[in-house]
């Protein structure tokens, strides 16, 4: 197994502390150059950490060990996220776009709040984050179907009354 594919049980990137894989490899990589080794996972429970150690036994030597810098910046990345969101909901005024931008970030307000989804999508919701913020400080005409189309489908509920 690689070390990608004993990740697969991570929560997301976001909640172990890296933006995305790549920012997880060039880390390691300079961390194994400075030290001899380095993180691959941080902010896990002890019990995911033993798991993806026991699943990369006998490719690589890892050891779990409590890293409170790594747990720091995997338990900040959801107030990050949602400090983006108030500012751009604060700026979401000032574009043609009104109500479509701000219905986006609704939606993915909502989605910050839900455990569940937050789980699944933190990389879309910062992804999609960082092209509404893009789009809103130039004067490019956008389109929001690509950001909605990024974003899980919303839950659609039904009222019965019997």
């Amino acid at each position: 197994p690689s070390v990608l594919n004993a990740l697969s049980i991570r929560p997301t990137w976001p909640e172990m502390g890296w933006q995305g894989p790549a920012q997880m490899e060039a880390s390691l990589r300079q961390a194994v150059r400075a030290s001899g080794s380095g993180a691959v996972a941080r902010g896990l429970k002890k019990a995911q950490a033993t798991q993806v150690a026991q699943l990369l036994d006998g490719v690589l030597p890892c050891t779990v060990t409590l890293d409170r810098e790594g747990a720091a910046a995997a338990s900040g990345c959801r107030e990050r996220l949602r400090q983006r969101l108030r500012r751009l909901l604060g700026r979401a005024s000032e574009v043609p776009s009104f109500a479509a931008v701000t219905s986006v970030l609704r939606r993915i307000e909502r989605d910050l709040d839900d455990e569940e989804r937050w789980r699944r999508c933190a990389p879309r919701m910062e992804n999609a984050l960082t092209r509404l913020e893009h789009v809103m400080n130039s004067d490019e005409n956008f389109d929001l179907m690509p950001l909605l189309a990024g974003l899980p489908p919303r839950r659609r509920t039904r009222t019965v009354i019997t």
